[in-house]
């Protein structure tokens, strides 16, 4: 079974509603997938920030047990792809474990990349893929922080995070 690694800042909020909603996702698609999220400076052991946790209910899942995690190599043992939240924290993990730099995308490039394909993939074909297209500052899109935002910022970060995973999901077997 594929492990696919989101990260985000402090992980209770982006990341964490990326977890929950693609692990929601693939059970509804009956995809044989896994999801966790970490954070690149998380505080561990932290819930869900709320106004992703209402947008992720909204969404029929569950924020309930979830608990920050900072990212470390034991982790990314684990891990086949690791997709961030933004460009700049993919440069950071790749900064901090270079490594990954083959296997680390923002997720909004990868459901770009996962938008062009013709054909279902496995996780390792959509990082095949990533890794065979050229990254450009037009095709990063970058998610930003909703923390503390109106309700309408965390709905739209929220509504962009549930597209991209549809789109990824909908090629991923």
């Amino acid at each position: 079974m594929a492990n696919v690694l989101f990260l985000c800042s402090g992980n209770i909020g982006r990341s964490a509603f990326a977890e929950r909603y693609a692990q929601l996702r693939a059970r509804q698609l009956g995809r044989d997938l896994t999801f966790e999220s970490a954070g690149l400076d998380a505080l561990p052991g932290a819930g869900m920030e709320q106004g992703l946790a209402e947008e992720l209910t909204r969404r029929g899942g569950s924020p309930g047990g979830f608990r920050s995690r900072q990212v470390d190599p034991e982790m990314l043992d684990e891990t086949d792809v690791v997709l961030t939240m933004t460009r700049r924290q993919q440069l950071m993990l790749i900064t901090h474990w270079p490594a990954w730099h083959e296997n680390t995308f923002s997720l909004g490039f990868a459901a770009g990349v996962a938008r062009g394909l013709t054909h279902d993939v496995t996780v390792h074909g959509l990082a095949d893929a990533c890794a065979a297209t050229v990254q450009t500052k037009a095709n990063q899109a970058d998610l930003p922080d909703s923390y503390a935002w109106h309700p309408t910022v965390t709905a739209s970060v929220a509504d962009q995070i549930a597209g991209y995973l549809d789109e990824l999901l909908s090629r991923l077997v």
